[in-house]
């Protein structure tokens, strides 16, 4: 709005007084009218303009905040991911390593059994050994190769997302600050506009202490700042708005590799686990074989002939069927 010209020097004007509830008022001419009508039409306009433009912050507002929500939440998840497969691969690297130790003790034990025990034993202790293999050899992949990865996931992601967020961040507070300053001039040019009332009022009406305009409550210079302020505000906006939805865009593909990496690490592991188990299930059947094929009076007479005691065995299986207990006494 041009400055107030003849409307606000309208009481430095020599007209002939009139009077007004009992104080001396001077009369405004046409165009001094002419012109403050002029000015409400603008501050009317400036006011619905403002109105309009309220309604566009805050819905501009209320996607960016979406937005920032979505991505501080997803990097948030993202995060977590990370650090939890590289706990799941460190946790079954671990449950390897026991169980291959596990199997390593048990293809030690029977060792000093002969005959039919042995060979009954013999298929299951075998398969045990294979076990130990597969859990070592796992334990080694999971250890060297898939925790490496895992921790590299991690340690991108975990970079990524900081990233993202203090990006973010500056978007929002930059968005935030240009709105501030807008208000702030919104907020000026009111009270300029409301000085410029008092102004005219005091001048109309004649008082004695009339007041006057300055710089700070120029509506002139506030409309300026208002303008400058807006179009800080759209440059502003036309900045980030891109950069923030980049970011979306940036978060996706960055989730994805990492849910790439984790579909492929668990790939590997359930892969080569499920090889696993079916030889598990292939010892339990090996063991139930061996279980099958015990037999104590076997053993006991091929040990008792295999040392020359074969006739001692074949009385004892006799006294054993006859319910008769041996006496040792009389070996010799």
């Amino acid at each position: 709005p041009p400055p107030l010209s003849s409307a606000a020097a309208a009481a430095e004007t020599p007209d002939s007084p009139v009077t007004m509830g009992g104080m001396k008022s001077r009369e405004l001419t046409a165009e001094q009218k002419a012109e403050m009508a002029q000015l409400s039409q603008q501050r009317a306009a400036l006011k619905l303009q403002e109105m309009k433009k309220k309604d566009i912050i805050e819905a501009d507002r209320a996607t960016e905040e979406k937005i920032s929500g979505a991505i501080s939440g997803r990097t948030a998840v993202s995060v977590q991911g990370a650090k939890d497969l590289t706990i799941f691969v460190t946790a079954v690297s671990q449950m390897e390593e026991v169980a291959g130790k596990s199997m390593s003790k048990l293809t030690s034990l029977f060792a000093q059994e002969t005959s039919s025990t042995s060979e009954a034993l013999a298929p299951f202790l075998a398969s045990c050994k294979e076990l130990e293999m597969l859990h070592s050899d796992l334990h080694k992949v999971l250890s060297t190769v898939e925790v490496k990865r895992a921790q590299e996931t991690q340690t991108t992601t975990e970079e990524a997302c900081k990233k993202m967020n203090s990006a973010c961040t500056r978007m929002s507070m930059d968005l935030g600050s240009a709105r501030k300053k807008l208000q702030t001039a919104f907020d000026s040019q009111e009270k300029a506009w409301e000085a410029c009332d008092e102004v005219s009022s005091s001048r109309m009406n004649g008082s004695d202490k009339r007041k006057t305009l300055t710089p700070d409550t120029d509506p002139w210079l506030a409309s300026l700042q208002y303008q400058t302020a807006n179009k800080g505000l759209e440059n502003v906006e036309t900045d980030h708005s891109a950069a923030l939805q980049s970011l979306v865009t940036d978060l996706r593909n960055m989730d994805r590799l990492r849910l790439q990496g984790v579909k492929s690490i668990l790939t590997s592991y359930a892969t080569a686990r499920k090889a696993l188990l079916e030889k598990a299930l292939q010892n339990a059947d090996e063991l139930c074989t061996a279980v099958e094929a015990l037999d104590a009076d076997a053993d006991c007479m091929h040990w008792l002939s295999s040392q020359s005691l074969g006739e001692l065995a074949t009385a004892a299986t006799a006294d054993m069927e006859q319910g008769v207990s041996m006496d040792f006494s009389q070996v010799g």
